[in-house]
């Protein structure tokens, strides 16, 4: 009631509109709970839903002002990804949001999330978006895209049964590389860490032992 209170008296406020629809996302989880699908009673199901598309309504009414902020695009992703709405839409948002927010992580990570087949996607998917957005950051030299969103993938992508170099489409020659370039940018205790254990994972012992 505040935030709607708040948004009566200023309805062309960005971060009141984006406030609002998280509300009504985290709202919505709320009442969904944390278990699969299929364990769902209908009236979890039914407010899941319900509160999930009054916040899609926010976003698509605000649109217009408040995707100004890159925050409203990675909200959009999570409503169509928790709604189960195909990879079209969702794509479209994120060409979108990623285009005119080139380096604000959020919008490629909560991609990725969503394009994992644990959320109903598949791995040809997520390369699909890693490849892009290697190609869509390549004006700003963000040479480490492709480790940074495969190691995405690698901390909240999989599932017990998977197994990263075997189940994703992630090339180690490629993330190497991609590796290799971003530390020359940013020689981080961090990046070095995460760039030994993947290779420790890609059974490459002279990278390894070299890291």
């Amino acid at each position: 009631k505040n935030i709607v209170d708040m948004r009566n008296k200023k309805p062309k406020s960005a971060a009141l509109a984006l406030l609002e629809a998280k509300f009504w996302i985290g709202y919505g989880w709320e009442a969904r709970g944390s278990g699969f699908a299929s364990e769902l009673s209908d009236d979890a199901t039914k407010k899941f839903q319900e509160r999930l598309e009054k916040a899609e309504k926010i976003l698509t009414q605000s649109k217009s002002y408040a995707s100004t902020f890159p925050y409203w695009y990675v909200l959009m992703i999570d409503v169509q990804g928790a709604q189960g709405n195909g990879p079209a839409e969702k794509f479209k948002t994120f060409y979108e949001g990623a285009s005119r927010y080139k380096t604000y992580y959020p919008i490629y990570n909560n991609m990725i999330h969503y394009m994992t087949p644990k959320w109903g996607g598949s791995w040809g998917e997520v390369d699909r978006v890693v490849e892009w957005s290697v190609k869509n950051s390549n004006s700003i030299n963000d040479t480490g895209m492709y480790a940074r969103l495969y190691c995405e993938v690698f901390d909240h992508g999989l599932t017990p049964d998977d197994d990263f170099f075997r189940d994703p489409l992630v090339k180690w020659p490629a993330m190497k590389k991609s590796f290799e370039e971003r530390l020359l940018m940013y020689p981080e205790i961090g990046t070095l860490n995460k760039y030994a254990s993947m290779a420790c994972l890609a059974k490459d012992k002279e990278t390894y032992f070299s890291l």
